[in-house]
């Protein structure tokens, strides 16, 4: 087994559950602040259809920030 590490510096590293909203934000954030993030989900595959959230306000301030092409 090879230690990860040494592929990614002394970074300390993450492990993100859920792929749903909360989980790829979250590990967006811990990414941009350095940290090796590996983000897990059950489902087989991105899902094509679900619950709508609503951005606004402070989300678009939010979204921007996140470098958001569409906002």
């Amino acid at each position: 087994m090879t230690d990860r590490r040494a592929h990614e510096g002394d970074r300390p590293r993450v492990l993100v559950t859920g792929g749903s909203v909360g989980g790829p934000a979250q590990a967006w954030a811990l990414q941009r602040a350095g940290f090796a993030v590996t983000l897990v989900e059950r489902a087989p595959r991105p899902r094509e259809a679900g619950q709508n959230i609503d951005i606004r306000d402070a989300g678009h301030a939010v979204l921007r920030a996140m470098g958001s092409a569409t906002m």
